[in-house]
């Protein structure tokens, strides 16, 4: 629902924390709007292995705090495909862990706030498919190693 978990009383916090995990089976979680405080945190911890913040910056590898990961928030203001190669390129040579976020990418003109372009994106993803990094979810990159 995109509810500040920050403001819910501490039953519908659960229900809101519990609903997606129980649903759609997510293990990871992200802070609707970056909203979240230590009890959120803490609750947070219940029902997902891991949470997104909107903080922007590297995590290392393993994450000091799996509830509270940073990303690269990718929109339509902020991306081309030059900054994001930039971005995994440093993360790559600073031996580091970049999350990408991207809510929406679209094939032609758009007004979306949130939106990234297909072209860019493609791009994007042929630099990335030329480094040696994994690509990979953040359910996948925390998943215990065997």
């Amino acid at each position: 629902t995109h509810a500040d978990l920050t403001q819910l009383a501490p039953a519908q916090l659960d229900d809101e924390l519990r609903r997606p995990a129980a649903v759609l089976r997510a293990t990871t979680l992200v802070y609707p709007g970056g909203a979240y405080n230590a009890y959120v945190k803490q609750r947070a911890r219940v029902y997902y292995q891991a949470a997104r913040t909107v903080s922007r910056g590297f995590e290392r590898l393993p994450p000091p705090d799996p509830w509270q990961l940073k990303t690269y928030n990718f929109t339509r203001r902020n991306f081309t495909a030059i900054k994001a190669n930039a971005a995994a390129l440093t993360a790559w040579l600073a031996n580091r862990w970049l999350i990408e976020t991207y809510h929406l990418v679209v094939d032609g003109e758009t007004s979306h706030t949130h939106s990234v372009s297909l072209r860019d994106f493609t791009a994007h993803l042929r630099f990335l498919s030329r480094l040696p990094i994994a690509v990979q979810t953040i359910d996948q990159v925390l998943a215990p190693k065997v």
